[in-house]
C-alpha cells in the first residue's frame, strides 16, 4: 500500500495492494479492502473521509475538481462505482449504506444525506450522454441529484438525474424514479408512483424509543459479558472493564463528561463522539437498522 504524504487518523486498516492518493484525507477507523481504488484525474479536488467507513472489495472513486466528503460510519459494498467528477462537490453524509454494484454518479452534482440506503444493483444519476450530438442527439444534460435524510432504495433502483428524492422516502426494489418524491410517503413502479395507501413509517414516543434502547443494550451486554449495563431514573449506562461510558437519555442538553464517555440523546438524534472502544463497538451494534445518531465531534483530529 502507498501512504506517502496521506494525512490520516488512528486505527486505519488498509489492505495490501491499495493506494492512497495524496489528496485523499483519512479519518479514524477506517476500513479499505484490496481492489479499492481512487482514482485521481487531472485537477482532482480534496478526498475527505470521516471516521469508522467501510470500502469493501473493488469499490472505486473518480476523484474530479470539485472532490468529495464522505462522513462517518458509512458502507460502501462491493464493486460500487462513485464518479466524483462534477463541478459540484459530491457530499455523503453519516450512516449510510450503499449496496454492491451500486452507481453512484457525481457529473452534474450529487448530495446524499444522512442515513440513507440504497440497496445493491440500484443506479443514482446526475447526467445523461452518450447519443452523438455531432448527428442530432438531444439527450444530453446534467442535473444536481439530492438524496435526503433516511431515504431508502430497497434494491435495483434507478434514479434520474436532477430528482431529489424526500426525506424518508422508501422506493421498492426496481423503482425507476423519474420526479422529485413526497417526503415519509413510499413508491414502486416503473415510473415510480406514490402508494398512498402504503405508510411504513410512524412516530415512536420517547418512552418507546427508551424502551427500545434499553432491550438493545441489554443485548449487546448479553453478547458481552465484559459490559455492565446499569439504568436509574430512565438513562441507561454502559460501562466496561477499561473505564470507558456511553449513556444514553432522554435529555436535549448534553450532560457534563469525562474523557472515555458518549452521550446519546434520544431527543436530538445526536451523539458525542469520543471515538472509544467501547462507543465504537456499541454504535456497530445498533447503527445498521435499529438506531442511527449524528456525532458531535469532542475527539481532537
Amino acid at each position: 500500500m502507498m501512504l506517502t504524504q496521506v494525512k490520516q487518523g488512528v486505527g486505519n486498516i488498509i489492505e495490501e495492494g491499495v493506494e492512497i492518493p495524496a489528496n485523499v484525507t483519512l479519518g479514524n477507523y477506517n476500513v479499505i479492502r484490496k481492489g479499492v481504488r481512487f482514482e485521481v484525474l487531472a485537477g482532482a479536488g480534496q478526498f475527505h473521509i470521516g471516521d469508522c467507513n467501510v470500502f469493501n472489495e473493488n469499490v472505486k472513486v473518480l476523484i474530479g475538481p470539485s472532490g468529495i466528503s464522505v462522513g462517518d460510519w458509512n458502507v460502501f459494498h462491493n464493486s460500487i462505482l462513485v464518479t466524483a467528477i462534477g463541478d459540484i462537490p459530491t457530499t455523503i453524509g453519516h450512516n449510510c449504506w450503499f449496496g454492491q454494484n451500486s452507481i453512484l454518479d457525481g457529473s452534474g452534482g450529487l448530495t446524499i444525506g444522512h442515513g440513507v440506503r440504497i440497496g445493491m444493483y440500484s443506479q443514482v444519476w446526475s447526467h445523461v450522454a452518450s447519443g452523438e450530438q455531432l448527428e442530432g442527439c438531444l439527450l444530453h444534460s446534467t442535473g444536481h441529484t439530492v438524496i435526503e435524510n433516511d431515504v431508502w432504495l430497497v434494491g435495483s433502483c434507478i434514479v434520474a438525474s436532477g430528482v431529489t428524492i424526500r426525506e424518508r422516502t422508501i422506493c421498492m426494489t426496481t423503482s425507476f424514479i423519474q420526479k422529485n418524491t413526497d417526503a415519509h410517503s413510499t413508491y414502486s413502479g416503473n415510473p415510480a408512483k406514490k402508494q398512498e395507501k402504503l405508510k411504513l413509517w410512524y412516530k415512536p414516543t420517547m418512552a418507546e424509543k427508551l424502551g427500545m434502547m434499553k432491550k438493545w443494550s441489554h443485548e449487546f451486554v448479553g453478547l458481552n459479558p465484559d459490559i455492565r449495563l446499569e439504568e436509574e431514573d430512565g438513562i441507561l449506562r454502559l460501562t466496561n472493564t477499561l473505564g470507558e461510558v456511553v449513556i444514553i437519555g432522554c435529555a436535549d442538553t448534553l450532560p457534563e463528561l469525562s474523557a472515555g464517555q458518549s452521550y446519546f440523546s434520544l431527543a436530538t438524534k445526536n451523539y458525542t463522539k469520543s471515538l472509544s472502544q467501547l462507543e465504537r463497538k456499541f454504535y456497530k451494534y445498533i447503527y445498521n437498522n435499529k438506531a442511527r445518531f449524528l456525532p458531535i465531534n469532542t475527539s481532537n483530529e
